[in-house]
């Protein structure tokens, strides 16, 4: 899970501003440059670059989703502002955000 950073938690808000995620792979897992799962609160990323991060494909439920960022809220708000997704890839989804590579 998350090849630069893996954050799980049930209740909080998370904050990553001024970031850099490069060249990071989440082999067998979701979120390349950052695996977030939280069930309730709110999210924000603010003036990021995620550039050549990658999720590849696992066995069973890991997918290789969220080649930028895997993302999983139940409850809350999501703000993603002043980021750059530049070649991410995913084996699942599409790449950027989400599911996704970007």
């Amino acid at each position: 899970f998350g090849g630069g950073v893996y954050l799980s938690l049930e209740t909080g808000d998370v904050s990553i501003t001024n970031c850099t995620f490069q060249n990071n792979n989440a082999a067998g897992y979701d979120g390349g440059g950052v695996y977030l799962s939280l069930s309730t609160g709110n999210v924000s990323i603010t003036n990021c670059a995620f550039q050549n991060n990658s999720a590849t494909a696992g066995v069973g439920f890991y997918s290789g989703g969220g080649g930028g960022v895997y993302l999983s809220l139940s409850t809350g708000n999501v703000s993603i502002t002043n980021c750059a997704f530049q070649n991410n890839s995913a084996t699942a989804g599409d790449g950027g955000d989400g599911g996704g590579g970007g």
